[in-house]
């Protein structure tokens, strides 16, 4: 790899070692290549009593840098050449000055004289070194002030032997502060060239003046503990001093831990009980549990029929626990027993006569569910009248004012009949029984 020179600078060439492994190089400077001119243009062409100007251009790829070459006259008249002020720059010391020129016998006529710079004018001082500082030799410009340095001697370093014995130790110090178990001591050093001071740390001390003190008393669980901390710096540390008292379950303080000392929450129906015991020192407090009772389950009672079973509904028979303090109660169904009707006395529902059954209806008070039992048909009386129209006290008013049921039975064909009568029963078996005889008439006459 390199960087091709320019025409005014320098390129580099770089060597790379080619052995394996080996990643050495260095870099050689190449001269800068210089221009290449063309043949030149004629920039401004000499007449006759003044020169010309011949333009040249550098060919080389990327530099535009150009030069100018005077073309003699023709012929030389002479002239009167005065410097135009306004125009003209002076040199400096690192650069060149141009100087117009324009003829005072013609005012067509010009030049432009380039003047060399001046370079500089140096004045050399020399600064001597410090303890800590470098001398040198500074280089000033007179004209237009640039410097630099050169010619550097090195700074000898502080000079801190207070005796001049040739060696810096602890006796060329001088000290400021006593160390203690907080703050480090200070040694201090006076430099005997420049009189600064340079400290150096004298180490704290490991020795403490410690006086302790009891910070925890013994617990069930916990030693008691000292600590110790320094009358100076404050520094502290712990220790164990003592070891835990273990707990005390003596709850009736007889001595002995036993049974006596436990705790007793009784296990209900539902939910367990326990046996635990409690540590008796102040603060303390902890319990711990010694056995667990089990849950006693209820204790049924034989049970109450709180709703009796029925033809038409089941029924509920309600168990009660036993225990104190208990109470719970739970159901069993009592299944229903549809055989087991409540039924009523019994309604008469076809009476009975001396020719037919009757019918008693029973009809279960519970359900409605009902049935019927045959009654015997009647047995006639001797002493009936058979001359009567019909057997009753008809024409006798009888009974009561209220609504009944009355009875008639016809001598003629012994039909009987129930007759609902509401205020009369008498007179309504006397025409019941007209009527009744008059029909057996009208029956024999069509015979």
């Amino acid at each position: 790899m390199q960087t091709e020179p320019t025409c005014e600078g320098t390129g580099t060439k770089i060597y790379r070692c080619t052995h394996e492994g080996c990643e050495m190089s260095y870099t050689e400077t190449v001269q800068a290549a210089g221009h290449t001119w063309d043949n030149g243009t004629v920039d401004n062409a000499p007449t006759c009593i003044a020169t010309g100007t011949m333009l040249y251009r550098c060919t080389r790829n990327g530099c535009t840098a150009t030069k100018e070459e005077v073309i003699a006259k023709d012929m030389v008249n002479g002239h009167d050449w005065e410097k135009d002020e306004e125009l003209s720059t002076e040199p400096s010391c690192e650069y060149t000055g141009t100087y117009y020129y324009k003829c005072n016998n013609n005012a067509n006529h010009t030049k432009r004289e380039i003047i060399p710079a001046l370079g500089h004018h140096y004045n050399e001082t020399t600064v001597p070194p410090t303890c800590v500082a470098q001398g040198y030799t500074e280089h000033v410009c007179s004209l237009c002030g640039h410097n630099y340095r050169d010619a550097y001697t090195d700074a000898p370093g502080h000079n801190y032997d207070s005796n001049e014995d040739g060696i810096v130790n602890v006796d060329d110090a001088v000290k400021v502060r006593e160390p203690d178990c907080i703050n480090t001591g200070i040694l201090r050093y006076e430099c005997q060239t420049c009189h600064t001071t340079r400290d150096e740390l004298i180490p704290v001390l490991e020795t403490h003046n410690y006086i302790g003190t009891v910070t925890r008393e013994a617990t069930c669980t916990l030693g008691e503990k000292k600590t110790y901390e320094c009358q100076i710096c404050h520094k502290s540390y712990s220790v164990d001093s003592a070891g835990a008292l273990g707990h005390n379950y003596d709850k009736n303080r007889d001595g002995v831990e036993d049974e006596n000392d436990y705790d007793v929450i009784p296990a209900t129906c539902t939910e367990r009980g326990s046996v635990s015991k409690t540590c008796i020192r102040e603060s303390c407090g902890k319990t711990v549990r010694v056995e667990n009772l089990p849950a006693l389950r209820h204790d049924w009672d034989e049970g109450v029929v709180t709703q009796p079973a029925t033809c038409a509904r089941d029924g509920v028979r309600t168990y009660t626990c036993k225990r104190d303090g208990c109470g719970v109660t739970r159901t069993e169904v009592i299944p229903m027993t549809p055989d087991s009707h409540v039924y009523d006395g019994g309604v008469v529902t076809t009476p009975p006569t001396y020719s037919r059954t009757g019918l008693m209806t029973y009809t279960c008070t519970v359900c409605g569910h009902s049935y019927t039992e045959e009654i015997g048909r009647l047995e006639r009386d001797d002493d009936d009248d058979p001359n009567h129209g019909g057997a009753g006290d008809i024409g006798n008013s009888g009974g009561n004012s209220t609504s009944h049921n009355s009875e008639g039975r016809c001598s003629m064909c012994d039909k009987y009949e129930a007759i609902e009568s509401s205020n009369s029963p008498g007179i309504t078996k006397f025409f019941y029984s007209i009527v009744h005889f008059i029909v057996h008439l009208f029956a024999t006459f069509s015979f």
